[in-house]
């Protein structure tokens, strides 16, 4: 379906929005630069939201339609995964087929969980844990197995091309990150660290919103038909935050299930349509309701076998 004019890219809009987060950016790190404090808190806690609304950026960007032109794409692409880790072309490929994939579990290149049909004692008794005490791991697991995990990804797409472009990513993220550790350590200790690490506490119930305890298929090695975008939004979760937090700090992308209806719409347009009733709930139930539950409860079976609707 071809995009309406009125939704579709908007380099006015995509540059407001980079213009603005890079000032954002600007702000944070010059309060974190205050030293310990309270201005430093402060400074530590907007670096922390920036970090996560670079990650925003950098999932509408990975779509192309952020920008009208793949090579803008594809350089603000590499700018914002400074910010939020994550190397750009490895997401842009994984993402691009968890898109495709969505409804069917053991097919989506985003959830390697799904190959685990028995978790070990251990590892639940550690998910459980972390997910009862806020210690973030979860989106840390993901990012460092879908997307730095350079094995895996070239396994997935080894297509000399993707893999090249893999490396590319990887080793331009890692470079900054050594470089910057090794020239000034104890400033990535006291005013990178304490505000990525917050970013994670963030993001880890942010990132199970999307598509945890949802019922959807298992494809057991059977040759089988993805579901059209329009027909994925029983398998995404729609998040309901108050308007102006939807607004300036998600950029509309909390609404996941309107999302996969219409991934080709930029988020700076999403919050123009209207977000399907299914699989939508308030903020505080679902935090509330998930936390109430062990991870591997919430992560590994669904609604059908927990009872518990989410």
């Amino acid at each position: 379906m071809k995009t309406p004019p009125r939704l579709s890219s908007n380099d006015a809009c995509a540059f407001a929005i980079v213009a603005w987060q890079l000032a954002f950016t600007a702000v944070a790190i010059r309060l974190s630069l205050e030293g310990p404090g309270l201005v430093w808190g402060i400074g530590q806690l907007l670096l922390a939201v920036n970090f996560f609304q670079w990650f925003v950026i950098q999932h509408d960007l990975a779509h192309g339609g952020f920008f009208r032109t793949r090579w803008l794409n594809d350089v603000v692409g590499h700018l914002s995964s400074i910010f939020c880790l994550i190397p750009f072309f490895s997401w842009k490929q994984v993402h691009h087929h968890h898109h495709i994939w969505t409804g069917w579990k053991d097919k989506d290149p985003s959830d390697p969980l799904s190959q685990i049909k028995q978790p070990t004692p251990g590892l639940v008794r550690w998910m459980n844990f972390c997910w009862k005490y806020w210690v973030p791991v979860f989106a840390l697991a993901f990012v460092a197995i879908n997307f730095w995990n350079l094995k895996r990804v070239n396994t997935l797409f080894p297509e000399p091309r993707s893999k090249a472009r893999n490396l590319f990513s990887v080793v331009f993220l890692g470079a900054i990150f050594l470089s910057a550790f090794a020239f000034m350590p104890q400033a990535m200790l006291c005013y990178w660290l304490p505000a990525m690490v917050v970013f994670l506490i963030i993001s880890d119930p942010i990132l199970l919103t999307q598509h945890v305890h949802i019922d959807a298929h298992q494809a057991n090695g059977q040759r089988v038909k993805a579901f059209r975008f329009s027909e994925q939004s029983p398998f995404a979760r729609n998040i309901i935050y108050p308007r102006f937090v939807s607004r300036f700090f998600f950029y509309n992308s909390e609404r996941h299930g309107l999302h996969h209806q219409h991934p080709e719409i930029p988020i700076y347009h999403l919050g123009k349509l209207a977000t399907p009733a299914e699989n939508t709930i308030g903020w505080l139930e679902w935090l509330r309701t998930a936390k109430s539950m062990p991870a591997a409860v919430l992560i590994f079976q669904t609604s059908r076998e927990s009872g518990v609707r989410l």
